[in-house]
């Protein structure tokens, strides 16, 4: 894998501020879905929105474990009993979707239609949704081999996954799964095969494209692209301030 540094302070980067949280509360991830609506975790495992639009932060959920945005806006999350709840029709409103048969520790959202998990055995599991029946149906993918997260992309809906040492790979199917980095990543998010940014320990943000991992910046706590590309990102040491650069730019 070719890793390139293009550590740039001339990138442009726009700021969006944030009010500060209740009992000070540390951002610990921000995910974001088609424009520049939030979502984001604390150290305390809730979960907030905030809208760019509005400049409005709103509590959602409390016990949250892992959480998910879809490309079609659709949030899903799992609480620290390792169940799934997804956003209905109403804006405080979530409905239960696991069937109580499979345990969840981690979650990606393709969009409502298809939903991964790993549980705590490092199981891949998948959720497919019944339009008739207005439920999700759960199998288990692959119950042999170790994962410890799935990624599916917005853009084409492939499959990324890490590791028990936290290593990157494209799944294929079970039996064939595709190395993309050698380095081990904390986070990633995905817009297609050839698109995606992760963020490993050292706490530096890079972006893959067309198979090569550029170094964008160092000292960032945690960071999200939406669907069009554009880079968010929170510094180490900052708790307010989220940056952003437009996908053009970088």
């Amino acid at each position: 894998m070719i890793f390139n540094d293009i550590n740039n302070p001339n990138i442009k980067t726009g700021q969006i501020k944030l009010p500060p949280f209740p009992n000070n509360a540390v951002i610990k991830r921000i995910d974001v879905s088609r424009g520049e609506d939030f979502w984001i975790l604390t150290d305390e495992n809730k979960l907030y929105h905030w809208s760019t639009i509005l400049k409005q932060m709103t509590f959602m959920r409390r016990n949250v474990t892992d959480f998910s945005i879809g490309s079609d806006g659709t949030a899903v999350y799992i609480n620290q009993n390792n169940e799934i709840y997804i956003r209905n029709l109403y804006i405080y409103s979530w409905d239960k979707i696991d069937d109580d048969d499979h345990t969840h520790r981690t979650i990606s959202l393709c969009d409502h239609r298809t939903i991964f998990t790993t549980n705590g055995y490092a199981d891949f599991n998948k959720g497919v949704y019944h339009e008739e029946f207005n439920t999700y149906n759960w199998e288990s993918v692959d119950d042999i081999r170790y994962y410890y997260h799935v990624y599916c992309a917005y853009h084409d809906h492939s499959l990324w996954i890490k590791d028990r040492y936290n290593l990157v790979y494209k799944y294929i199917n079970k039996n064939k799964h595709t190395p993309l980095a050698e380095i081990p990543f904390d986070y990633i998010k995905v817009l297609s095969e050839n698109y995606a940014i992760g963020i490993d320990y050292f706490f530096r943000l890079w972006k893959y494209t067309e198979g090569t991992w550029v170094l964008i910046r160092n000292n960032v706590k945690c960071a999200t692209i939406n669907y069009n590309g554009d880079l968010f990102f929170l510094d180490k040491n900052n708790n307010y301030i989220i940056y952003n650069i437009k996908n053009s730019n970088f």
